[in-house]
């Protein structure tokens, strides 16, 4: 058999009981989002990892054709000293003079190789300095992601124990609530997002903020009976303070 509770013994119960139950829903929307924000943290995490390696490679890719130019020139350089060679053993002037030419091309090759080299070279430098500087911002952002990671996996785990601790307590300040006046505050707060009941603050519902009527936030404030806000259906109470 429910106790007999008063009017204000009543209404601290509610209190309690709303309290509660906006802990809870703050900590369940709270867990609720970590598993997107935890993908998130993932998706910038492979996006700088992407970031960087698009920087290396391009580096690479560079140092590769420099590397191939290189041999170019080494095997045009092999190809020169043959010609060079060969050109003291030309029996005729128009040989001779075709062979020149062979050389001055390859020559001219020789130099455009190196010139493409030099270019190379300083392309290089450039993109493995900003390489450089990517990874130095890609570690100190990885550390920022994983430590973000870390910290909402740590509160959902903190989370959900806080919410058992919590649903148990409202389990046992539920039960000290009358059955149907329980039913009533559940129902409000089903349709009012959670907020059941409200303070009057200068005449007015603070919830909603209509004007309430005198004869009812005095009925409130001497606890004459539990009323309720003829706007949002919220239970009311009253503090004086």
């Amino acid at each position: 058999m429910e106790a007999e509770l008063g009017v204000r013994e009543e209404l601290q119960l509610l209190k309690e009981l709303q309290e509660l139950d906006l802990q809870l829903k703050d900590l369940r929307d709270r867990l609720d989002q970590v598993p997107q924000q935890v993908s998130e943290l993932d998706q910038g995490l492979n996006e700088n990892r992407r970031i960087l390696e698009r920087a290396q490679a391009i580096v690479e890719e560079q140092q590769r054709e420099q590397r191939q130019t290189e041999n170019e020139v080494v095997s045009l350089r092999e190809k020169l000293s043959k010609y060079k060679t060969q050109l003291m053993e030309v029996k005729t002037n128009k040989e001779y003079q075709a062979m020149l030419r062979e050389i001055e091309t390859i020559e001219q090759q020789i130099e455009a190789k190196e010139d493409q080299i030099l270019e190379l070279m300083l392309a290089a430098e450039d993109r493995l300095e900003e390489a450089r500087t990517l990874e130095q911002e890609f570690q100190t952002r990885d550390e920022e992601l994983r430590l973000s990671r870390t910290e909402a996996e740590a509160f959902s785990s903190e989370a959900a124990t806080e919410i058992d601790r919590l649903e148990q307590e409202r389990e046992n300040l539920a039960s000290a609530v009358p059955s149907g006046r329980l039913l009533q505050y559940e129902r409000i707060s089903r349709a009012r997002g959670g907020r059941a009941i409200s303070r009057i603050i200068d005449g007015s519902c603070r919830v909603c903020n209509v004007v309430l009527r005198k004869q009812l936030i005095a009925e409130v404030k001497t606890s004459a009976r539990i009323a309720t806000c003829e706007a949002c259906n919220r239970i009311l109470y009253y503090n004086a303070d």
